[in-house]
C-alpha cells in the first residue's frame, strides 16, 4: 500500500527532488521490483538537466536501477554517460562494473564511456573482486566490445581468484571471453586454467547490488 501511495505522489514531488532524492528513490524502486513508468519517467526527465551535479556512484545507481527495473530511456542513458566520464576516475570497481552492466543490459552501447570505463579499470583492477571481474567481462562481451589490454588485465586478476567465483560468474566470464575471442585473433587473453567441462551461458549476473547512500 505504501508503495503504491508513493508511486502516485512521487512523479510531482519528483520536479523538487535533490539529486540524492532522485537516486534513492530509484534505488529503492529498484530493490523492491517496483516498475512504476510514471514515477520511472519523471525520474529520467528530472535528472537529465541536473546530471552533471550527481556523484559519479549517484549516476551508477541511477542507470543501475533502471536496468534492473528493465526501463529504457536513451536519453537519460546518453547524458549519463557523457557525465561519468569526466568522473570516472572517481569510481570504485562496484560503479565502474554496475555501470557497464547497466548499459550492457539495456543494449545502450556507448564507445566513450566504455573506453573511459577500461581506462579507469586498468588503474584499480587490482582492487577488484571476482563477482565486479565477471561483470564487467561479460558487459564488454554483451556489446561486443573489445579492449584488449582490458581483457588480459581481467583474465590475470581473475586467475588467482578462481576457487572463490561462484559458478554464474566463473560460467559467465568464460562465455565473455569465448565471444571474445571469437572476434579476435588474440588466443593468449585466457590461459586453459579458466575453462571448464560444459556450456557456456550469457546469462548475466544482476550487477552487484548497489548500495544506497
Amino acid at each position: 500500500w505504501l508503495a503504491g501511495a508513493l508511486c502516485l505522489a512521487a512523479p510531482d514531488l519528483a520536479e523538487v527532488y535533490t539529486t540524492v532524492d532522485l537516486t534513492q528513490t530509484a534505488w529503492s524502486l529498484a530493490i523492491c521490483q517496483c516498475r512504476d513508468v510514471p514515477l520511472m519517467s519523471a525520474i529520467a526527465s528530472r535528472s537529465i538537466p541536473n546530471i552533471w551535479a550527481f556523484a559519479i556512484q549517484d549516476i551508477g545507481n541511477i542507470v543501475w536501477a533502471f536496468a534492473t527495473l528493465t526501463f529504457s530511456d536513451t536519453p537519460l542513458f546518453e547524458s549519463s554517460a557523457s557525465a561519468s566520464q569526466l568522473k570516472i576516475h572517481e569510481a570504485t570497481p562496484q560503479t565502474l562494473a554496475n555501470t557497464a552492466w547497466a548499459y550492457a543490459i539495456l543494449s545502450e552501447c556507448h564507445e566513450p564511456l566504455f573506453d573511459a570505463i577500461s581506462a579507469s579499470a586498468l588503474v584499480t583492477i587490482s582492487e577488484f573482486e571476482e563477482q565486479s571481474l565477471s561483470i564487467l567481462a561479460w558487459s564488454f562481451a554483451t556489446l561486443a566490445y573489445c579492449n584488449r589490454p582490458l581483457l588480459h588485465a581481467i583474465s590475470k586478476a581473475s586467475l588467482p581468484m578462481l576457487p572463490e567465483f561462484k559458478t554464474q560468474g566463473l560460467t559467465n566470464t568464460v562465455w565473455a571471453f569465448a565471444v571474445i575471442y571469437s572476434m579476435s585473433s588474440d588466443s593468449g587473453l585466457l590461459t586453459r586454467g579458466m575453462f571448464s567441462d560444459g556450456d557456456a551461458s550469457s546469462t548475466s549476473e544482476a550487477g552487484v547490488q548497489q548500495k544506497k547512500k
